[in-house]
């Protein structure tokens, strides 16, 4: 009912007021309504208390539509109170509901720095700092971070227990930086299946296909590459192989090189940075055959040495043999100098005889003349010129004779000992402390020795018995030496030439 006032008149007692009867009976009627509003109808409820701007309600239970907007007073609290509305209208101003335990559809929702509005949540780390979770049609869902001052903007994904990620179309993981699967010390990251991969060692996989392989194959046994594609440039051991050379390193700075040019061309290159044993050795299980197209040289810094097998020979050109330094099947030797006993079978195959015609071009390029001297190796051979000089008879030079001085070049360390290859007499320098040791063979060999800045104390061993002067080491000092060789006595002459 509506709120009853008693009518009191315009002045007091002028009768145009309400009679006590009626004021009484509109006083009874409003006083009904408030004590059936707020109590029992009988008795006011125990659960309201006032004061000048607060109304407190003690558990009450609220019911029936609650509406209107609260400008002046605000319900600070609803912890025990039940609220019993199919409509609440206005703002609820307490953050702490504790007893609300459902909501209906709401059009948006703010809690603390999360704000959810459509289909689309977004948290709030940081002032314009955010993770945003979008949905859209078919499902899909994305999560974007924002860091409004740099990029530190990270994901991270902490489980008490396993990480499940199911996808039923290809799961793509795709990084502006490294992507980074690091399972726990002694765990390994497995893929397909099949593959493990742990602390850096890949097992399990039956094959691996790559355009390029970045890094070192730290196995050396690799037993299941049998082909591999066009490389750049290869390092097996102590061979590297590069463009179009071969390098094969025996030491430290030792080396054999195979170079490889225009027209199939091959260069065979040997360095030994300490010395000259670069050597190159040919080992065959079989022949060792060498085809030249071309000219075959053999140029060497020193002898030529071409050894075949005890009992077998060298054979040139198909027809010349050489077994053990006999020459046979030559038709003709041409040479400006023969060395050594040479043995001439004459036209009718015995030693050289009445019965054979041999023709010796001697050295001036001529048939043999008083210019050149042939020996003949003993007396039963009878048929030479009278100026033929035979080793085994006694002979009368009637002429004189000279020499080729033979350079044996410096001496600086070790011992020289001289020979009688190139001539009796030698050329050779001091240029170091060395031993100077007597040659083998009787003979006599004069040797004219020069002082270099280097020169060294010469040391005399394996002689009878020295004589003559003494030695210097001052640069430039000549002296001449005469070593004589008799029998076992072995004779060291010095003469200093300044």
């Amino acid at each position: 009912m509506a709120y009853q006032a008693i009518g009191l008149g315009s002045t007091a007692d002028d009768g145009t007021g309400d009679t006590l009867r009626v004021g009484g009976d509109k006083a009874n009627d409003n006083f009904v309504e408030l004590y059936t509003l707020l109590g029992t109808g009988t008795e006011l409820s125990s659960g309201i208390s006032a004061s000048a701007t607060v109304v407190t309600l003690a558990a009450p239970t609220i019911t029936g539509v609650v509406g209107g907007t609260q400008t002046s007073a605000t319900i600070t609290t609803l912890a025990t109170t039940t609220v019993n509305a199919t409509t609440l209208n206005g703002a609820i101003g307490t953050a702490a509901q504790t007893n609300i335990t459902s909501l209906g559809t709401l059009t948006a929702l703010v809690v603390d720095d999360v704000s959810i509005n459509g289909k689309v949540m977004v948290m709030t780390g940081d002032t314009d700092d955010t993770v945003t979770f979008t949905t859209a049609a078919n499902g899909t869902l994305s999560i974007v971070t924002v860091d409004d001052a740099a990029a530190a903007a990270n994901i991270q994904i902490t489980a008490d227990g396993t990480v499940d990620i199911d996808s039923a179309g290809v799961l793509t993981l795709d990084s502006g930086a490294a992507i980074n699967i690091e399972p726990a010390s002694g765990s390994a990251i497995l893929l397909d299946g099949t593959i493990s991969v742990d602390a850096g060692v890949v097992t399990g996989a039956t094959s691996i296909t790559s355009t390029s392989f970045v890094g070192a194959l730290t196995t050396a046994a690799q037993t299941n590459i049998t082909s591999l594609g066009t490389l750049t440039a290869l390092v097996v051991d102590d061979i590297s192989l590069n463009g179009k050379v071969v390098v094969m390193t025996g030491d430290t700075d030792d080396t054999v090189t195979f170079t490889t040019a225009a027209n199939g061309t091959l260069s065979i290159v040997t360095v030994d940075t300490a010395g000259a044993a670069g050597n190159i050795q040919v080992t065959a299980d079989g022949t060792v055959d060498i085809d030249s197209a071309g000219v075959l040289t053999l140029d060497s810094g020193a002898a030529i040495n071409i050894e075949p097998a005890a009992g077998s020979s060298i054979l040139l050109d198909g027809t010349i043999s050489i077994d053990a330094g006999v020459v046979t099947g030559a038709t003709s030797i041409t040479s400006d100098s023969f060395n050594l006993p040479i043995t001439l079978n004459g036209t009718d195959g015995s030693s050289t005889d009445a019965g054979d015609n041999i023709t010796l071009n001697g050295t001036d390029g001529s048939s043999t003349d008083e210019n050149d001297r042939i020996v003949y190796e003993d007396a039963t051979r009878t048929h030479y010129e009278a100026d033929i000089l035979k080793v085994d008879v006694d002979n009368v030079l009637t002429g004189g004779f000279g020499g080729t001085d033979a350079d044996d070049g410096i001496k600086a360390s070790g011992t020289y000992t001289p020979t009688y290859v190139g001539g009796n007499f030698k050329l050779a320098v001091n240029g170091g402390a060395h031993t100077l040791a007597p040659q083998s063979g009787t003979g006599t060999i004069i040797i004219q020795y020069t002082n270099n800045a280097a020169a060294g104390t010469i040391t005399t061993s394996g002689w009878t018995v020295v004589t003559g002067d003494s030695l210097t080491t001052t640069d430039g000092d000549d002296f001449m030496f005469y070593l004589t060789v008799v029998a076992a006595f072995k004779h060291l002459h010095v003469v200093a030439l300044q």
